[in-house]
């Protein structure tokens, strides 16, 4: 170790010896390139050295000594190679370094001999300058925040404009044949209501025919119209040679479907090893399948264009905000809803390019008899989770659907929660808040885009720490 410490004192003595010999010398113009790399290489040379002698410790007195001589000598001879390099003139002086109050400066390191060298050897701290890097990132992630927070509330109010100003919203449905499953009740029924309003003949399908004759009732609002409304009393989980010969009669008494709701559904809240076997095959029959069998026999009636053309029809799915995130006793709700929303998300990119318009929507939890049913038995890790939502009418809901099917929108979503679902979970949609097919729709569908880009981050993070409450809640229940 004795060897170690006496190297390192005399290549610090000889470098700084180096230094001032270097400095009194007299350079012409034609040296200023060679005199910029022996500046650099100087000081590369004294910050290595730096390094190594920063291994052996001496006394304070002297390291503060020593750091003091040095790092100024780097500082100033730099700063005179600068000067020199402007100027292209040499100066005769040696550098003094400047010595802050309380300290001196060694002239000469030779005074360090191995006796002041303490017998502990603390590691010698460097001294570095206050760093702006966290005051830095503070200001990045202020300025993201602010920028994303007014990209939404822009895209909230321009989709709020949009979707009320649309041509298409006000659009006449006269002549055109619209058909809702599981129209006698809930948000099927308040569409009904909608599409019997704008002109078109509607037909409501369920299996209980007594409900589905007071909807009519309902939907007619003791007004007569030139457009009319049919019940279809249809078992819509049979098998599907009974679906296609009722709806192909119906078809070929009525007309093609113009304009087709998917809306049938219900729901169990359970447990999954709490839901009976039959529930869960129920609502995948009835949730998933059925839709899936009716949209298979009337498309290929819905894609002739003998009275309308393909991009004037719809084809509609009501899912819920249970397609598009796991909730604590949904398991088999869930799963049937996922597959739903699969499947509509798969047939909208077959039929973009010619067919009808594809629209998924996600209400929210809603006050119909359907929901009245599902609270029987519903977990209270479910209701505690479910009741941040709120509860929302299901004329609401209706109206917001209506508006989004008519416009050919691919995503239909309900109040902020709903719009913060679709684009956390949007995966690779294209731009989720308007539809995005024709030229017309490309500068809406560009500034959607960066206001979903720009809103992906915090969002994120708003996402995983919603997934982490919705945990905390399902284990404080379960304790």
């Amino acid at each position: 170790m004795t060897g170690y410490k006496r190297t390192k004192l005399g290549q610090l003595n000889r470098l700084v010896t180096l230094k001032n010999k270097i400095s009194t010398q007299k350079r012409s113009i034609s040296d200023a390139a060679s005199k910029s790399i022996s500046d650099i290489h100087f000081a590369k040379k004294l910050g290595s050295l730096l390094g190594q002698a920063t291994c052996t410790s001496y006394p304070d007195h002297q390291i503060k000594s020593i750091l003091c001589s040095v790092d100024v000598i780097k500082n100033n001879y730099l700063r005179s190679g600068r000067l020199r390099k402007e100027t292209c003139e040499t100066s005769n002086s040696l550098i003094n370094p400047y010595v802050p109050k309380g300290h001196q400066a060694l002239s000469d390191l030779s005074g360090l001999l191995e006796r002041d060298v303490s017998i502990h050897l603390p590691l010698l701290e460097k001294k570095h300058k206050p760093s702006t890097l966290c005051k830095n990132d503070e200001t990045h992630l202020s300025l993201i925040f602010v920028i994303s927070t007014t990209a939404f509330v822009f895209a909230a109010c321009l989709l709020f404009y949009w979707r009320n100003n649309n041509p298409g919203s006000r659009k006449s449905l006269h002549g055109f044949n619209v058909l809702i499953t599981g129209g006698s009740s809930g948000i099927g029924l308040s569409l009904a209501k909608l599409f019997y309003g704008a002109g078109a003949n509607v037909t409501i399908v369920a299996r209980d025919l007594k409900k589905l004759e007071s909807a009519r009732e309902i939907i007619k609002c003791g007004k007569d119209r030139n457009n009319n409304v049919f019940i279809l009393s249809v078992d819509l989980t049979s098998e599907y040679s009974v679906l296609n010969e009722i709806f192909s009669k119906h078809v070929a008494t009525l007309g093609s479907v113009d304009i087709l709701v998917n809306c049938a559904g219900y729901a169990v809240a359970r447990k999954f090893l709490d839901t009976p076997t039959n529930d869960i095959q129920g609502m995948l029959h009835l949730n998933y399948l059925s839709a899936v069998h009716v949209t298979r026999i009337l498309l290929p009636y819905m894609l002739d264009q003998k009275f309308h053309q393909t991009h004037e029809r719809r084809i509609a799915f009501i899912c819920s905000l249970a397609s598009q995130v796991g909730v604590y006793g949904y398991a088999a709700y869930t799963g049937s809803k996922y597959a739903l929303r699969g499947f509509a998300e798969t047939l909208e990119m077959e039929l973009g390019h010619k067919g009808p318009f594809v629209t998924i929507a996600f209400p929210p939890d809603t006050d119909t008899p359907g929901y009245i049913r599902e609270n029987v038995g519903k977990p209270v890790v479910t209701k505690a989770i479910s009741a941040t939502a709120g509860l929302a009418s299901p004329d609401d809901v209706a109206k917001s659907v209506y508006l989004d099917i008519m416009n050919g929108k691919l995503i239909s979503t309900c109040g902020l929660e709903g719009i913060f679902l679709s684009w956390i979970t949007a995966g690779i949609f294209p731009p989720v808040s308007v539809r995005c097919r024709y030229l017309s729709d490309f500068i809406p569908g560009i500034i959607f885009a960066c206001v979903e880009i720009l809103a992906a981050t915090p969002f994120r993070a708003v996402g995983i720490v919603y997934a982490f409450w919705m945990r905390y809640i399902s284990f404080k229940y379960n304790e």
